[in-house]
């Protein structure tokens, strides 16, 4: 099923295009998340329906309504990046970061994030995330995991001589 709805979601990308803003969650719109609704699901709607706006707001308010889950930021950050907007993911993984600051996966997939998007400053910014999710593999023993963010860490190095 749920391959299913990452085929879905890659065909509604492909079709509507990526260069669409986001909707912003503004102190008003907080008041409006209910606890019991599902906005991934409604956001994967929305996108199915290619409503756009309405999916990125979706994402945005399931985000805000578990702040302290990081797979829901990685999740949000995953459909933006897929969408290839890379500012999106960004901004969502920063305030991941800022939630959960122990988490490595938030600091690896920001790095990488940077990496794809590779704008003036990008691999600065993706070396200091890596650098941090490193540290936090290390600290937490996890071998696999340090050893993929070595490699993105090498990589950004072989793209900054470049």
């Amino acid at each position: 099923m749920k391959k299913g709805l990452w085929i879905i979601l890659a065909l509604t990308v492909a079709l509507t295009g990526c260069g669409q803003k986001k909707t912003d969650l503004t102190q008003t719109d907080a008041a409006n998340i209910l606890p019991n609704v599902d906005y991934v699901a409604q956001g994967m709607e929305m996108l199915r329906e290619k409503k756009i706006p309405e999916a990125i707001q979706s994402f945005n308010y399931a985000v805000r309504q578990d702040p302290k889950n990081p797979e829901k930021y990685l999740f949000v950050s995953d459909v933006y990046t897929r969408m290839k907007y890379y500012q999106g993911a960004i901004d969502v993984l920063r305030a991941g970061t800022a939630a959960a600051p122990q988490n490595g996966d938030l600091f690896f997939r920001l790095s990488l994030t940077y990496y794809l998007r590779d704008e003036a400053g990008d691999l600065a910014n993706a070396e200091a995330a890596v650098g941090q999710c490193l540290q936090i593999f290390l600290e937490q023993k996890n071998k696999d995991k340090f050893e993929l963010a070595h490699a993105l860490y090498q990589d950004i190095k072989k793209k900054q001589i470049k």
